[in-house]
């Protein structure tokens, strides 16, 4: 990869893009130009090796926790919007050092600051289009219920200024409607306040967030207003040096209207619009930008004649008569004292803890709704998951604070020297979560994601293409479908999949499987409960067979697959260890069991190609007793399931060979208790399962538990055993740990 260009040696004020956010972004980009910077982060300019296009690389400063959730915000809102005239969000991530990036569209142009500072104003024809632009895309992502609250001329992009093409850009102060704020911090130009109230820029701030005042899409309104103000007269509203100042000019003050100040005559729409946007109380003013755009754009000829300036002036002169000042001064007056009141210390320090505490307070909801421990979609792992309890539901909001809540533990995890990997994985079974859920913990570092038995939609799947870090998805008894799973095969992580019990997927959704370049593990098992007839679960048993195991031939780093109760037969295991892609050698877990097609074929390949197998599953297939020989070449086997063959001296004898099993369940045994002895060998055994033969007594049984009496943690389940009834089924969910 491509340092920083070398010029920013020369200017120190450049700043450098840390280590571990270049090692993030590894080998994709390319071709570092700096383009700007800000009070809390800098853009730079890349090549995107993988779509060969230039894309726009935005880093945050400081890890600290307030800019990180401002970054976090604006990521989350931008990734929720496509229209063409707001950027659009590529990619975002947090290191483990806290340092954020996001990866936007490059857009190519000026912004409309720099334009107005060169022009002073802009044609009137040009500004209107420029301010349609800038509605149509406000009203997208309103429709979203995303309010920017920041809307000023910095943030617009102007692509070409004679046929202008704009792009709104730094949702960083967006808000959903009805959620908490929890900024407090804004930075401004040249303006900053940290008083934890007010948010946004003086210049094109709103009267209801001068006072600290929840703001909804109306804001962008009035910003807007602010802007066509500046662009046709050549300033902003008001203006002042003092930040105070200036704010009390937006609660208080009428501006002047633009017909007033324009040397041009002005239709009056344009001045009656503007004045409507830039309305005090925002239910006076336009509520939609949509209808803010109709009324600029108004055909003029509708309304007849145009009024002389003067006429208009001599107008707005009768409308500030004596009577309508005198009427005006008490609320003036009240406004003043409400602002003044607004602006105490006091009053700032108790909107603050309001917010803190009702923050405080969701993060408590989020810690109680989730438990710590053994996820039940993987019986089998014994790693500790964050698990969502089906007895508290989750509305859309409450997902940012789940995420805060992620992102504090993991601080908290790495702080105590615990593995990175204990706070990466989240079970959102059956939460009913969506993919815009699901944006707002992109910036969570999850490695291991269970979203088992929820609708998995198109959306859902794009979304899943962005989490940077996923190695383990858990997708059980969804109805996912091919189209989606070949989508699915793009993730570059992707190290594990579990797609138990998917009724919708086929040979048809593994084409594309070759994409997953790291793909190492695959479960493809099916319930033998959704096999039965009359069985209420849905059972894709038959979907999977050899045509699946073709494409999976394709998978190079391929060391465990999980294909119980399927269609795959003696051909595809062929297919499978004969491919010139996939190692053998790599292969350490194997699980056929219930595989009716699969016979003694396949397991005399199994044993010849794949020397470092550590489990096996073979029970209720197709295997017959005196193929279980082969099984003895096998020296590195710890678990191995025999479930529904059965088993004589000779085969005994060659499990006997693999000294290190751990696990071991047989069936039935035909053979005398002379045969156990063949048992006795083993280095470390955990537990042995048998379950049926008349031929062994108690007496054999003894001997072979007294064998291991000096292992603490030996068992040996058999028909005298209290739990013989559900041995089958103990032994099945054991024998699947390594």
């Amino acid at each position: 990869m491509e340092t920083p260009s070398p010029k920013s040696t020369n200017v120190p004020e450049i700043p450098e893009i840390p280590e571990d956010v270049l090692q993030k972004l590894g080998r994709r980009y390319s071709k570092f130009e700096y383009v700007s910077s800000g009070a809390t982060s800098a853009v730079y300019k890349v090549h995107d090796e993988v779509l060969d296009k230039v894309v726009a690389l935005k880093i945050l400063k400081r890890p600290e926790y307030r800019d990180l959730i401002r970054f976090q915000k604006e990521a989350q809102a931008a990734s929720q919007l496509e229209n063409e005239h707001l950027v659009h969000i590529m990619d975002f991530n947090v290191t483990t050092k806290n340092h954020a990036y996001l990866v936007m569209e490059f857009v190519e142009g000026k912004d409309l600051q720099k334009i107005l500072e060169e022009r002073e104003s802009i044609p009137l024809e040009t500004a209107l289009d420029i301010a349609g632009q800038i509605c149509d895309g406000m009203a997208h992502a309103h429709s979203k219920k995303i309010a920017h609250r920041d809307l000023k001329t910095s943030n617009i992009i102007v692509s070409n200024e004679e046929r202008p093409k704009i792009t709104v850009v730094d949702f960083g102060l967006a808000k959903k409607q009805a959620q908490d704020d929890t900024l407090v911090a804004t930075e401004t130009q040249g303006l900053t306040t940290t008083s934890g109230v007010i948010q946004g820029s003086p210049l094109f701030m709103s009267p209801e967030q001068a006072q600290g005042k929840d703001a909804d899409e109306r804001a962008d309104v009035y910003a807007l207003g602010c802007i066509v103000y500046q662009m046709i007269s050549g300033h902003t509203p008001f203006v002042s040096d003092d930040l105070m100042s200036l704010l009390r000019k937006h609660v208080e003050e009428e501006p002047r209207p633009l017909s007033e100040i324009v040397d041009m005559e002005l239709p009056e729409n344009i001045d009656s619009a503007v004045a409507k946007a830039l309305e005090k109380d925002p239910a006076n003013r336009f509520q939609t930008m949509a209808d803010f755009k109709s009324a600029l754009l108004m055909d003029r000829s509708r309304h007849g004649d145009q009024e002389t300036k003067s006429d208009k002036r001599s107008e707005h002169k009768k409308k500030w008569s004596l009577a309508y000042i005198m009427l005006a001064i008490p609320i003036i007056a009240l406004a003043l004292y409400a602002l003044w009141s607004n602006f105490t210390p006091e009053t700032k320090v108790e909107n603050q803890v309001a917010s803190d505490a009702y923050q405080q307070k969701k993060l408590k909801f989020i810690e109680e709704s989730l438990s710590y421990g053994p996820n039940s979609s993987r019986e089998n792992d014994r790693e500790k998951w964050f698990t969502k309890k089906q007895t508290h539901n989750y509305k859309h909001e409450d997902y940012e604070y789940l995420a805060q809540y992620l992102n504090l533990k993991k601080q908290d995890f790495l702080e105590k020297n615990r593995k990175a990997q204990e706070f990466a994985r989240l079970s959102l079974k059956e939460s009913g979560v969506t993919a815009e859920d699901l944006v707002q913990l992109l910036n969570c570092q999850i490695e291991c994601l269970d979203l088992s038995k929820e609708k998995i939609d198109d959306q859902m799947i794009e979304t899943l293409l962005r989490f940077p870090d996923l190695q383990l998805l858990v997708l059980d008894e969804t109805r996912i479908s091919n189209k989606q799973l070949n989508r699915l095969w793009k993730i570059d992580s992707l190290d594990s999949i579990s797609l138990e019990d998917c009724p919708m997927i086929s040979t048809e959704g593994f084409k594309n499987i070759e994409e997953a370049r790291k793909l190492s593990e695959i479960w493809l098992n099916n319930t033998k409960e959704g096999t039965k007839p009359g069985s209420t679960k849905l059972s894709s048993s038959n979907n999977i067979n050899s045509g699946v195991l073709g494409h999976i031939a394709n998978c190079s780093e391929l060391s465990r697959l999980y294909i119980s109760y399927t269609a795959v037969d003696d051909k595809g295991i062929e297919k499978l260890l004969n491919s010139s892609v996939i190692k053998p050698d790599n292969i350490k877990h194997l699980n056929l069991i219930g595989c009716k097609n699969i016979t003694g074929k396949s397991l005399k390949l199994i044993c010849s190609k794949c020397p470092n197998l550590s489990y096996l599953g073979i029970g209720e297939t197709g295997i017959k007793k005196e193929d279980l020989v082969a099984l003895a070449s096998l020296k590195k086997m710890k678990d191995l399931n025999l479930t529904g063959i059965e088993v004589g001296e000779e085969e005994l004898k060659a499990i006997g060979e693999m000294k290190d099993i751990r696990n071991l369940y047989l069936d039935k045994i035909v053979c005398g208790g002379e045969g156990l002895r063949h048992l006795y060998s083993f280095k470390e055994p955990e537990l042995i399962v048998y379950h049926n033969g008349s031929s062994i007594t108690k007496a054999d049984l003894k001997a072979l538990r007294d064998n291991y009496k000096n292992r603490k943690n030996f068992k040996l389940i058999s028909p005298n055993s209290i739990i013989t009834d559900s041995a089958k089924d103990l032994a099945r969910s054991l024998f699947d740990v390594e």
